[in-house]
């Protein structure tokens, strides 16, 4: 059983595909690891469609689209060609890495040299610029200065040093990556810009949001019953129902009462579907499989200074007709820390449930 959006994105990926030249197209390779704890449950691929960028299996959670809520990665080459700016960068082994491709230990200063050497001479790539662990770990404590969990978890033999590689006008993204991946030392590739995220200041302002259930949900939260099946699928015996008016007048009255809430502002199914549009105007598959109905009715909370969002998350996941109490600095955070430093922790270490 599948939610309408998954419906819908499903057939879009279909439409996309019958317009692709499957010849011109490289095999989906899958990830090497498990990278985000994402709530939907992202539909099978049966055609050979490159979505653009990382959009489509992050979207749904800032905007509250479930369809589940278990580990979800979607097996994808990186887009074939992008402008100028186009950038890649490769993290280098470190002692604790376990790819094949990385030995014992981390990288030596002689292969740093070598792999540069390489690098260089790819004809795609027009600069290269090397950051090591110390200049990357120094940048860290800067950029997570507002995380003292981060700082507390994260040491410096934790970060990889890398290579920033500026791609030329119209280069074959798959095909950098694919060279780079094949390079002894190299442990991982990716693109820096990662998945979307609202910006640092809107993150600030409203750093909650609360998600109430819809009809037909599969989230248990909302009373869904729910069968795992194999590959992580899952079946729904029993879909949920969604939050009446009373549940919502009552959420609202406890939210205008919390003492760490400073402002709130409750958000119809169309005020969210403008923000989404708006979001991910470059997403057209993303956008044709979406509708104003698919989106949930929600609450942005804006916390006094020193509060704990931990306290507040706490009560408000308690609540009747809650599918999901978000604290959007924390998958925000996850995602800088894989696609900028390299570095893959669980949520609970970088918001633990207790501050």
């Amino acid at each position: 059983m599948n939610s309408p959006v998954e419906d819908r994105l499903r057939q879009a990926l279909t439409d996309a595909g019958a317009t692709v030249d499957t010849g011109t197209l490289r095999p989906l390779r899958p990830p090497e690891r498990r990278r985000f704890r994402v709530d939907l449950r992202m539909v099978s691929v049966a055609t050979a469609v490159v979505l653009a960028g990382t959009a489509a299996f992050t979207a749904f959670t800032a905007f509250g689209v479930d369809g589940g809520d278990q580990d979800s990665v979607v097996a994808m080459n990186p887009p074939a060609t992008r402008g100028k700016e186009t950038e890649l960068v490769a993290f280098l082994c470190t002692a604790s890495s376990k790819h094949e491709r990385c030995g014992a230990g981390d990288v030596t200063p002689d292969r740093i040299r070598e792999i540069e050497t390489t690098l260089r001479a790819l004809p795609q790539v027009e600069s290269v610029v090397y950051t090591s662990r110390a200049s990357a770990y120094e940048s860290l404590r800067k950029d997570f200065a507002h995380n003292r969990s981060v700082l507390k978890e994260v040491q410096i033999t934790d970060l990889p040093a890398a290579f920033t590689l500026r791609l030329s006008e119209g280069a074959d993204m798959g095909e950098v990556h694919d060279r780079l991946r094949r390079v002894t030392g190299i442990q991982e590739v990716v693109d820096p810009a990662g998945p979307p995220w609202p910006q640092a200041a809107e993150l600030r302002k409203w750093p909650i949001k609360v998600f109430l259930c819809k009809e037909g949900t599969a989230l248990p939260a909302c009373g869904a019953v729910r069968v795992d099946g194999e590959n992580g699928d899952f079946k729904v015996t029993k879909e949920g129902k969604g939050a009446t008016p009373a549940e919502r007048r009552a959420l609202e009255a406890l939210i205008g009462k919390m003492p760490e809430v400073e402002k709130y502002e409750y958000i119809d199914e169309k005020a969210a579907y403008e923000d989404f549009r708006k979001t991910y105007k470059s997403n057209k598959t993303l956008l044709d499989a979406t509708r104003v109905e698919d989106m949930p009715q929600a609450f942005r909370l804006r916390l006094k200074p020193d509060s704990s969002w931990q306290a507040v998350l706490s009560e408000l996941r308690e609540q009747p007709g809650v599918a999901q109490a978000t604290y959007l600095p924390c998958p925000a955070d996850r995602s800088a820390l894989q696609y900028e430093f390299g570095v893959t922790l669980p949520e609970s270490a970088i918001c633990p449930a207790r501050g």
